[in-house]
């Protein structure tokens, strides 16, 4: 009696599972098919000229392995507003960069991690101009420039606008940056390689990361083998950072504390004006964050109009500056 009901069973799940396989089969294929002609739409319809989207790398030269960040910027340059602009942080899978150089095929940076994309797109009134910053140096195909040599980057983004219904795909002119050697290449190898070097890649982008013990140990490995490379500066602030606030390691588990007399020393390590202004303005939140635990009212000021003075006027470094007033208004 329990072999017949257990075949039954079995031949039962098998009649289910291939009549969900064939739904699932059609149902994807009807998607893709329904995607490609979405995106065929799209393509093929040019951008209002009124429309510009700019990318500007912070600079145009790097060393091996050394961070890559980049602005994006979409002003609408004309009299009607737009209505579908994207949100310009690759995460939310809106905005694609596209990469080619180096030693493979053009191909399309791919973000560590990818937000809702159904999220609602903003309205851009006329006149006005939206920016983003963010990292390209290590997403999800690895770290992007890992040979010498030139590199093209190309933005790209769909909008919609007032009383075109359809969406169509704005476009950045090509800008191009320089990988060298600098006074060695070997510092960068050594931080890209192998495991330890993906995991040093993902803390870098993230400037956290306890889980990333290899990681970790590999960037440190860089800081003393190689105590003058321009890395380092990258390395010890995303190691203060990292160290300035509490983080939950599962792997444990606990959550660890902040730890700021440890993140001061990292801090200290990096030479003035060696980074970004994007991380700059990071690391003196951290040092404002920091100084108000220890009560010390004088460098949490000087830390924060630090801060405030490299934000300006500046629209991608908006979102630092609500964190800057966070911590102004914080009586902890």
């Amino acid at each position: 009696m329990n072999t017949i009901n257990t075949f039954s069973f079995n031949a039962l799940k098998a009649v289910m599972v291939v009549a969900l396989t064939s739904v699932v089969g059609c149902s994807t294929s009807h998607s893709s098919a329904q995607r490609s002609k979405s995106a065929a739409k799209i393509s093929s319809v040019q951008a209002p000229t009124f429309l510009t989207l700019i990318l500007e790398p912070s600079k145009e030269r790097y060393v091996l392995g050394e961070p890559v960040y980049v602005t994006v910027r979409l002003k609408n340059e004309g009299s009607e507003p737009v209505l579908g602009a994207p949100n310009l942080d690759p995460e939310f899978g809106q905005l694609n960069v596209s990469v080619a150089g180096g030693d493979h095929k053009p191909f399309r940076f791919v973000p560590l991690g990818i937000l809702d994309s159904d999220a609602p797109r903003r309205n851009l009134p006329a006149g006005a101009e939206v920016a983003e910053v963010f990292p390209v140096f290590y997403g999800g195909r690895g770290w992007t420039f890992k040979a010498l040599g030139q590199y093209t980057l190309t933005a790209t983004a769909p909008v919609t606008s007032k009383g075109r219904p359809e969406q169509a795909i704005v476009r950045s002119a090509a800008v191009t940056i320089t990988i060298e050697a600098g006074p060695t290449v070997e510092p960068g190898r050594l931080l890209m390689e192998g495991v330890q070097g993906d995991e040093a890649g993902k803390f870098l982008t993230w400037n956290s990361g306890d889980h990333l013990r290899k990681g970790t140990g590999r960037m440190l490995s860089v800081m003393e083998r190689f105590p003058e490379s321009p890395l380092n500066d990258y390395i010890a602030f995303a190691l203060g950072k990292n160290m300035s606030r509490p983080f939950k390691d599962y792997s444990i588990p606990r959550l660890r504390p902040p730890d700021c007399s440890t993140a001061a020393v990292y801090f200290k390590r990096v030479r003035p004006n060696s980074l970004p202004s994007f991380l700059q303005i990071q690391m003196h939140l951290a040092e404002a964050r920091c100084a108000a635990v220890a009560k010390d009212i004088e460098a949490k000021r000087r830390a924060l109009e630090e801060a405030r003075r490299l934000i300006g006027a500046r629209l991608e470094f908006q979102k630092l500056l609500d964190q800057v007033q966070l911590i102004e208004t914080d009586k902890n």
